[in-house]
């Protein structure tokens, strides 16, 4: 859409005491190219929260150029990143753009490790920002196995936060001729690649031996790897998703995402665990140019705006019948089923209705 001249809108300096983030502050202001958000203090999961509003109010309000100012960022994690990702998605699928300005080494080093520093632009406004160049093009160089798994680790940390469901996630690659886990999110998914690396069986091993996914429901219900399927539930474990990551046509290995709930993984977040083992499979094969920025940018695109949809139909739900959100997400599903559409068809179907007269449920779905 065209993009017109816009009024500043003026800025938010907070003083919020969330967890003891009293020194977090956010500062919007426009300029004749655009609009500069600069942001300081530690900017952590608790104020992801802040942050993703005064984003999503400075792109909703049109500036075709914005300017993310990092200088007085002292912390960042991998909530954070995912903010500022998610940002610049939304900018550039509206034509727009958004460079990072004064880039400090906390955040520098979190887009080296991720491999995510090629896919923005990075404005050099000092010397120092040099050095950062560098060390952002040494991290597209063949690394060591450390380093590697350092990488690995920062995604799937990453993956954990984005994928709705996800009690832990773990990433199965032979090396030395051995199956083995480069990196994982906690000791139960350790537990569970080492349950199959011993019976020899499992959707790990299937996945990245057939080049195939395999998705368990219910572990329950599970009747195939009968050895390894028992020391899955004693662990609580209740569904799997193992994808194979592919390199140059082969499976490599495996991403795997295990959940203590049952059915945890839907459309959506099934297509948002292939983008994150497509990621994966470019670490460990060295090959940042398997992928295009513009395609991984749009796959994200799509699984985050399926994802938003459907948290908008929970939160209408939850506010028109008083309801928890596992209670709010349950009924979603009983409706879908009872529609017969998708659970993102019927989420849009939710949405909408928010604009109409009357409430969904009296077409025949409550």
């Amino acid at each position: 859409m065209p993009r017109t001249s816009l009024p500043n809108i003026g800025s938010l300096s907070t003083a919020s005491r969330l967890r003891g983030a009293s020194d977090f502050g956010i500062h919007v202001n426009a300029t004749t190219t655009g609009a500069v958000v600069a942001v300081r203090g530690e900017f952590d999961g608790a104020m992801v929260p802040t942050m993703r509003t005064m984003l999503d109010g400075v792109v909703d309000t049109g500036y075709e150029r914005i300017v993310l100012d990092l200088d007085g960022v002292t912390f960042i994690d991998a909530a954070g990143l995912g903010a500022i990702v998610a940002t610049r998605i939304r900018q550039r699928m509206t034509g727009g753009s958004l460079v990072l300005r004064s880039v400090p080494p906390p955040v520098s080093r979190l887009l080296a490790i991720t491999a995510l520093n090629a896919s923005f632009e990075i404005e050099v406004t000092d010397p120092d920002d040099t050095l950062r160049s560098d060390l952002a093009r040494a991290a597209t160089l063949p690394a060591r196995n450390q380093a590697i798994d350092a990488q690995l680790s920062m995604v799937i940390g990453a993956a954990q936060v984005t994928i709705d469901g996800a009690d832990g996630i773990s990433v199965t690659f032979e090396r030395n001729g051995v199956a083995s886990t480069v990196a994982a999110t906690n000791d139960t998914v350790l537990r569970m690649d080492a349950h199959q690396y011993s019976t020899g069986e499992g959707p790990c091993l299937s996945a990245a031996q057939e080049g195939l996914t395999f998705h368990i429901e219910s572990l329950a219900d599970e009747a195939r790897w009968p050895a390894f399927v028992p020391l899955a539930s004693g662990q609580g474990i209740a569904s799997i998703l193992s994808t194979p990551l592919v390199a140059a046509g082969m499976s490599i290995g495996a991403l795997n995402v295990y959940s203590n709930t049952e059915g945890a993984f839907a459309d959506d977040q099934r297509d948002l665990v292939g983008v994150f083992a497509d990621h994966v499979a470019r670490i460990l094969a060295n090959d940042d140019a398997s992928t295009s920025d513009d395609e991984m940018s749009a796959r994200i695109s799509d699984a985050l705006r399926s994802r938003l949809v459907l948290a908008q139909a929970q939160g209408v739900l939850m506010g028109r019948h008083h309801m928890t959100a596992d209670d709010a997400t349950n009924m979603l599903h009983r409706m879908a089923r009872a529609a017969e559409s998708s659970v993102l068809e019927h989420a849009t179907v939710v949405v909408a209705s928010t604009q109409d007269v009357g409430p969904v449920e009296a077409r025949g779905h409550g």
